[in-house]
């Protein structure tokens, strides 16, 4: 507790309402009624104290202004006489508050506290440190620019004398920089709102860098600071001082500092920040010109995010302000030239934001990129990458022509400018690296009426006028002072950098958003990633933004599901993920590569992380969960090896058990298998599947109608397979059984591909006739009401969703009882379960019975069909999901709240 004396008032002769105190300064309003509030710490250096009061006093405006003297109980008695004369001569202008010792930051608190209880109407305080002093234009230029900006606070340039430097801060405040750099020096005047909202000095920093941390706090608070030029402060260096002092310290000072302000730090935090002040990207467009700044590259097609656009001659005159002061003016970290309607293209195809932030990644070492876009005729979506040196075709057929913001401006600063002029001959000298990209039909045509090196040559004009700009004499003399700040476009970079992420991945985060993040290793229509697509619709339809990140392969099946899913596609280099240790001492050990930056930065702002069978990923878990990721994993079976034995995801994802915040698991099998390894009950969600798309009610009537005149008939029965031809799904069986089934009363059809190339089981020859696959709903829907009969022969599974599907729209189903199956098919009710235990001739024997069963048999083949119908006509992701999705909502409300 500090013990102030009130001793100004009593010199000069009148009666003071102010008194002694413990704890605070208490004092009623005065007299005098300043504007502005100079607070004015001293210890020691009692003549410098003279020169500090004087400068304020010598101020040339019509503010009022009232300087509060805080004396650090300093022991020499000239400080305390020092201070007393100037208050006795300047009664109303000067206090003087003396306390016990206590450091700078309990000084400046003292003043404070004073002035807010003695001036209930000042507007501002200003901190001038006892051996400081301020030019008599000083506090009138700094007040203007408080008000004009309506800012938290006002700064000064550093000009310095004794040891001389000047220091430049100018350009806009950031509040990412100075998280970096502390270029705000504490003698700023400073909005009494600030004070009244709480920041104070911290009393427990004698280290030095309180008004750093102290900044910290106002800009928490919302408020934001304000460039002063030419305003008139000048700071005292000798070679020895508090300043070089905290220096010595000032990793342990920063410790502190970031400890306490942790949120400031979160790479969210950080994000949102970089949206807000330093958009990395500067797009030149082919088709007018412009050239737009954007953080997100979506944004540059949202109205509401109205990105900055300017001519090209407005973006020279900025790179050239840029080239003079990096640490001022906000510079491109990537420039890139591309027609307008093929950006607007990859938006479509969601891919635009990954291929922005693999452009970004690559060129931190290399020269440039470029990339080439064929719109195909299917739906996949693919990107090939060939890192090698492109050709001239390449550069000819150029859609988007990527070139970093270094690499930008040593090509300006270079006096020659043949190297990047040959980007525009058959023998280009700089690497170039080329991406391909294979867009889906659904996403429709590129613009190809613009002639070849269209692109390209935006970008070598572009960069010509910069170069040219640059080699001009400037208009105005340089800035003299010296910037030692670290370059605007670098800032976010270097702070993520210090979590350990590389580049990070460029989304914008609308207040109060949530982003998930769906891991899986390939999407090819699957059943895994159709569950995965209808969790990631389902999560949207409740307010969630989700992402897709494909671990293991370049490209995906496209679906009109996954398009309304998904807000971007990405890819996670194979090379950048956890190397798996394989040894069977230390089976569940993930090892965090070098390379894992990449993809953490492509992951760490997501708020929720979802793994479905990608084992890669498991050891990469935890760190995304340190940077405040709510992580789960999804199971859906065990797999077996060809012997029996278990394999896959779910053996490997037990071992990370403690750094999932939660198991979905899709069956009570799997809940089971779950809690017998030690998996926590309140860990495990059951979310039971569900046909993975939607049918009306009158669709589903029509079906029935269908079937019920069709029963009526003497047609053969329709048997169905339908699924990937892999070794897990009884090939060999399903060949038997086919040929075991051949008869004039039974029609066959096998439809699907080969999907998992990698395999523990011997290659199946299949001699039976195979169909393309299908995957639109209208297309699955006129198969399962062709069959009547769908045959699964699996040897283990989940809860396939072909099966729901097929009951449904009353496709009877024979299936083994492996996995979960059972769980959605009560045998000989609504479907046939076969012992899948039995001997490999028992298994098609039965399968063999119950398909001539149900031919001879149509009572019995349209009863099990109307029961199937019934039972899982109920089933919605809606239903399924929701205690899940309270569940992560809570979690995600305890993670914002703490």
């Amino acid at each position: 507790m500090e013990r102030v004396e009130i001793l100004a008032q009593q010199i000069a002769g009148r009666k003071s309402r102010a008194t002694k105190g413990e704890g605070a300064v208490v004092a009623g309003p005065l007299r005098f009624s300043p504007d502005i509030v100079v607070v004015i710490p001293a210890y020691k250096q009692p003549l410098f104290l003279v020169e500090a009061i004087g400068s304020v006093l010598e101020q040339r405006t019509k503010l009022q202004i009232a300087v509060v003297v805080v004396d650090d109980g300093c022991p020499l008695p000239s400080t305390r006489n020092t201070a007393t004369i100037f208050a006795a001569k300047y009664p109303d202008r000067v206090m003087y508050v003396r306390r016990i010792n206590g450091g700078l930051s309990a000084a400046r608190n003292s003043g404070i506290e004073f002035a807010l209880k003695a001036w209930p109407d000042f507007k501002a305080i200003y901190f001038l440190d006892s051996d400081n002093r301020i030019f008599p234009g000083f506090i009138d230029r700094v007040f203007k620019a408080l008000q004009d900006h309506n800012a938290g606070w006002a700064y000064p340039d550093v000009d310095m004398f004794g040891v001389w430097g000047y220091f430049s801060t100018k350009g806009a405040y950031s509040r990412l920089l100075h998280m970096s750099y502390n270029y705000c020096e504490a003698g700023s005047l400073v909005a009494r709102e600030v004070f009244e909202r709480g920041a104070r000095f911290d009393e427990l920093m004698k280290l030095g860098f309180e008004d750093w941390e102290f900044w910290w706090q106002a800009a928490e608070l919302g408020f934001r600071g304000v460039f002063v030029p030419q305003a008139g402060f000048q700071y005292r260096r000798r070679g020895e001082s508090m300043l070089t002092h905290s220096e010595r310290n000032r990793p342990e000072i920063l410790a502190y500092m970031r400890r306490k302000h942790k949120k400031m730090f979160n790479v969210r935090k950080i994000l949102e920040l970089e949206a807000e002040e330093l958009p990395r990207y500067r797009v030149a467009f082919v088709d007018r010109d412009e050239v737009a700044a954007a953080f997100d590259p979506l944004q540059l097609f949202d109205p509401q995010a109205a990105p900055v656009a300017c001519t090209t001659a407005q973006f020279v005159e900025s790179f050239y302000a840029v080239e003079r002061a990096p640490a001022a003016y906000l510079g491109p970290r990537v420039i890139v030239a591309a027609h307008s309607a093929t950006v607007e293209l990859l938006a479509r195809a969601k891919i635009l934001r990954y291929l922005f932030w693999f452009a970004e990644n690559y060129l931190r070492s290399k020269h440039f990129l470029v990339v080439r876009i064929n719109c195909g005729s299917s739906k996949t979506l693919a990107v090939e990458y060939d890192i090698k040196s492109a050709t001239a075709d390449d550069l000819a057929a150029a859609d988007l022509f990527f070139v970093s913001g270094v690499i930008s401006h040593e090509i300006v600063r270079d006096p020659a400018f043949d190297w990047t002029a040959s980007l525009l001959t058959p023998q280009p000298w700089p690497e170039v690296a080329v991406i391909k990209v294979e867009l889906p039909v659904v996403c429709g045509e590129l613009p190809r009426e613009y002639p070849p090196y269209e692109t390209v040559s935006r970008m070598v004009s572009l960069l010509s006028t910069m170069q040219q700009r640059h080699m001009r004499p400037p208009s105005l003399p340089l800035d003299w002072r010296g910037d030692e700040r670290l370059a605007r476009s670098e800032v976010s970079r270097n702070l993520f950098s210090e979590i350990g992420l590389d580049t990070v991945f460029p989304h914008f985060r609308s207040k109060g958003s949530k982003h998930v993040g769906f891991l899986l290793p390939l999407s090819d229509f699957g059943g895994v990633e159709k569950v995965v697509v209808n969790y990631a619709k389902t999560m949207k339809d409740n307010g969630y933004i989700c992402h897709l990140f494909i671990t293991r392969y370049d490209n995906i099946a496209f679906s009109e599901l996954c398009d309304r899913a998904f807000e971007s596609v990405n890819f996670i280099d194979r090379n950048a993920q956890c190397v798996m240790n394989w040894n069977s001492l230390n089976p569940w050990v993930g090892i965090v590569s070098p390379r894992s930056r990449e993809t953490l930065g492509l992951l760490a702002t997501m708020d929720v992380i979802f793994n479905t069978h990608c084992l890669e990923m498991h050891g990469l878990i935890s760190e995304l969960r340190r940077l405040g990721a709510k992580t789960y994993v999804g199971l859906h079976l065990n797999e077996l090896t060809a012997e029996g034995l278990p394999m896959g995801n779910g053996n490997f994802a037990v071992g990370y058990e403690h750094v999932y915040d939660g198991f979905v698991v899709i069956s009570q099998n799997m809940r089971a298998w779950c809690l017998g390894q030690a998996v926590s009950r309140e860990k495990i969600h059951l979310v039971r599947n569900a046909p993975s798309y939607d049918m009306s009610e009158d669709d589903l009537i029509a079906t029935k109608q269908m079937r019920l005149q069709r029963s009526e008939k003497s047609d053969p029965l329709r048997v169905v397979y339908l699924g990937r031809l892999d070794p897990q799904k009884g090939l060999a069986r399903l060949g038997a059984i086919y040929d075991q089934t051949q008869a004039e009363r039974i029609e066959w059809r096998v439809i699907g591909r080969q999907v998992v190339i990698e395999s523990a089981y011997q290659p199946v020859a299949l001699r039976f006739p195979i169909e393309p696959p299908i995957f639109s709903p209208e297309e699955l829907t006129i198969l399962y009401q062709w069959a009547d009969v769908l045959v699964l022969p699996s040897r283990f599974e989940g809860v396939p969703l072909t099966l729901l599907e097929a009951q449904r729209l009353g496709c009877v189903v024979i299936a083994t009882d492996v996995g979960a199956v059972q769980e959605i098919i009560d045998d000989r009710a609504d479907g046939f379960l076969i012992e899948h235990q039995a001997d490999e001739a028992k298994i098609v024997a039965d399968f063999v019975a119950v398909i001539h069963e149900l031919e001879r048999d149509r009572a019995l083949l349209k009863q099990i069909a109307d029961r199937a119908m019934a039972r899982v006509s109920r089933l919605h992701w809606q239903d399924t999901m929701a205690d899940f999705m309270a569940s992560m909502a809570k979690l995600l409300e305890e993670k914002a709240s703490s």
